[in-house]
């Protein structure tokens, strides 16, 4: 019997190839979900962001009432309701980015102020929004002294007592305008412009701007067109540019340019 010495029997593995290091498991990454939010995200954010900050208004109200022992059935002073309102929208703003943070890192978006789009402008870009600011707040003030706000304006009533005063120049200057623009041109406008075009949602976002403040104006008609021109203008910033830090540079200069007015020169 013959047998060809050439062929080769499988070679057997030894125990070294055994041991050789596996490569590691890679798990992969989760992908992003585009986009990231929709429209009904944003209203239902905004409807529990209300009711925040009207619950945390209350708890902060109670001890208050009770120090004052105010009779049966009277309403509290609104510098009083003020008082307990300013830090319950604060504490909510805090509570909308946080929630916003969870959210976005769940769909895929560790970076939240990437994915709203904050993009800071360069620095002559960013001079040239802030003198923007300044002189809308020039031309609001101009044409608010032509406007007749009544004389029980809830905003006015707050404004008598000095500690309300101060508690608005450093809310209005240093919260509002990132917190207001995060909401209103961070999330909103974007997700109307996917549904309903740019136009549209400039207008909308504008007018539910202005109707969150509208309140604090007893409803005047002409009070709250200028804050709908101050929304249409801070959306078409952020539109044009692309950019919310640069409608938030916009908002930050146009309040601090009001705030500080009504504080010296009144």
């Amino acid at each position: 019997m013959c047998y060809n010495r050439s062929l080769s029997t499988p070679s057997i593995p030894t125990g070294g190839e055994f041991d050789q290091e596996k490569p590691p498991l890679v798990i992969p990454e989760r992908p992003a979900r585009e986009p990231a939010w929709g429209l009904i995200d944003v209203l239902v954010l905004g409807a529990g962001i209300f009711v925040v900050i009207n619950l945390l208004a209350a708890i902060f109200l109670v001890p208050m009432l009770i120090a004052m022992n105010l009779p049966h059935g009277q309403s509290p002073p609104l510098t009083v309701v003020a008082k307990a309102a300013i830090p319950a929208e604060l504490l909510a703003y805090v509570f909308l980015i946080i929630c916003v943070k969870v959210v976005l890192s769940e769909r895929g978006h560790p970076q939240m102020l990437k994915a709203v789009g904050w993009n800071w402008p360069s620095r002559p870009r960013a001079l040239a929004l802030v003198m923007l600011g300044v002189l809308s707040a020039f031309v609001a003030n101009a044409v608010s002294a032509h406007i007749d706000i009544p004389a029980d304006a809830p905003i006015l009533e707050m404004m008598k007592d000095r500690h309300v005063v101060e508690m608005f120049l450093v809310f209005g200057i240093l919260v509002a305008p990132f917190a207001e623009e995060f909401y209103f041109r961070g999330l909103l406008y974007p997700a109307l412009q996917r549904r309903i075009g740019t136009l549209a949602s400039v207008l909308i976002t504008a007018a539910l701007f202005a109707l969150m403040h509208a309140s604090q104006l007893a409803n005047s008609l002409g009070p709250v067109f200028i804050l709908f021109s101050v929304g249409v203008l801070l959306t078409v910033v952020r539109a044009r540019t692309g950019s919310l830090a640069a409608s938030f540079l916009v908002h930050i200069a146009y309040n601090s340019t009001l705030f500080l007015g009504s504080v010296f020169f009144r």
